[in-house]
This record gives structure tokens, sequence and C-alpha cells, in this order.
């Protein structure tokens, strides 16, 4: 399993090309989408029992969650403050995406400070044990480089369903 997150985001990047042909080959592939699914979900299981996310934290880091309205008005809650602080104070984007702040203000000591309150959005991340992971692709070739879980999976999945496809053998004209 890899967890390096330096050589994940290198690979993300050098292997851009390759993603998004797989997949094309996963949008036009017959295989019907539960079949998919449920190949996804056995694949993300055995990814995830391999790889800590608390030791990570990634995604805390590279991504900013979307609070529905109801979790922001939980967050709110759990904070004593009004919506609108939540939203100025926690929610709006830092003024300097360079600064090497997270960007969740959430995120404290490696930890999220919202424990069972956090939004749906990072509740459910890396989001592959969703139903419909076929219309969801270009989600996941974007998570490829920021979530080891995310690249593990991806990658094992091309190693079943993709390169050990049998290869169409070109025949060759015979010249006459």
């Amino acid at each position: 399993m890899e967890t390096d997150l330096d050589l994940i985001r290198q690979l993300g990047e050098t292997r851009e090309r390759e993603n998004m042909d797989f997949r094309a080959y996963l949008k036009g592939h017959d295989m019907d989408c539960e079949e998919l699914d449920s190949i996804v979900h056995q694949i993300a299981g055995e990814v995830t029992e391999q790889i800590d996310c608390s030791q990570c934290m990634n995604c805390c880091i590279e991504l900013r969650p979307e609070p529905t309205e109801e979790d922001q008005q939980t967050i709110a809650g759990r904070l004593v403050i009004t919506r609108e602080q939540l939203d100025r104070d926690y929610l709006q984007p830092n003024k300097d995406e360079d600064s090497g702040q997270p960007h969740c203000s959430f995120l404290k000591e490696n930890r999220c400070s919202l424990e069972e309150d956090r939004p749906e959005d990072c509740r459910d991340y890396p989001f592959l044990m969703m139903e419909g992971f076929r219309w969801r692709l270009l989600g996941v070739v974007g998570n490829y480089r920021v979530c080891p879980i995310v690249f593990n999976t991806y990658e094992l999945l091309k190693e079943r369903l993709w390169r050990r496809r049998p290869r169409r053998r070109r025949r060759r004209r015979r010249r006459r």
C-alpha cells in the first residue's frame, strides 16, 4: 500500500492521462453499475483496513468541506455561534491559499475538532463506498492525488479490470 503523500501527488500528475483513459474505459465498459460498485466496495474495504486515515488527514489539508444546511446548523450549535459567524470565521476560504494552513478550519493537531458532528462531506469521504461509482469518476480521479485510499483503490481497480484485459491482436496484412 502506498501512503507517501509526496509520491502519490507526483504519480497523480504523471499518471493523469492514464487515469483519464481508465475513466473513459470504465464509462464505456459493459459491466453493470451494481457489479462495478461491488468490485469497488470490496477493493476499497480491503484498502481502508490497511490505511489509518488519522495518520494522514490530507483531505482536511487539501480539500475544503461543503457542509449542508443541516451540517451548518449542527456545527454552529456545537460551537455556540450564529450561522453567520460560522460562515465568516470557519467556512470562508483563506485569503492566502498558499499559507500552508489546512483548508479545513476544524483540523486541530491533526484531528477533526468536530468529532461526531463532522459534515456529511467529511463522513462520506472518500466517497468510494457509495453507489454509482461510474458516475463519480471525475471526482475519483481528482481525489487520486490527495487520498492514499483513493490512490490505492484506483490502482488496484486498474490492475483488476484494465491491465489484465485481453489485448486485441492486430492482424498483419499479407502483402500480395
